[in-house]
């Protein structure tokens, strides 16, 4: 109630603090309560890419999509063959990808962690 008033209803926390009879200090610990609340739903939704609005945010390649690409391209490089050694191509990508792999299962664990 404290953030609907304060955040989209543009009340002072004075005066929020006055309606509900509590104090002014009590009003803002709540209201950042909320918004730490609201920054973390927001980054669990955009995880799976969506918004506290329900649309996706323009926002950088999902990472899944990222990985999906550099499989595909060491794929091809194996079985293709285009350069006369690509060993050492598919072994850069190995480690890429590695490392891209485990960014990203730390990002999803640590995301949603305190909601």
């Amino acid at each position: 109630m404290c953030l609907v008033a304060h955040h989209l209803e543009g009340r002072s926390l004075s005066e929020i603090a006055r309606e509900l009879g509590i104090s002014r200090q009590a009003v803002l610990d709540t209201v950042r309560h909320g918004e730490n609340h609201l920054i973390k739903i927001a980054n669990c939704l955009a995880a799976v890419g969506m918004s506290l609005t329900g649309e996706s945010p323009p926002q950088m390649p999902k990472l899944e999509a990222v990985i999906h690409a550099l499989d595909d391209l060491r794929d091809r490089v194996a079985r293709e063959g285009i350069i006369y050694s690509p060993r050492w191509i598919v072994d850069e990508l190995d480690r890429i990808l590695a490392a891209l792999r485990l960014a990203h299962e730390h990002q999803e664990t640590s995301k949603c962690s305190d909601t």
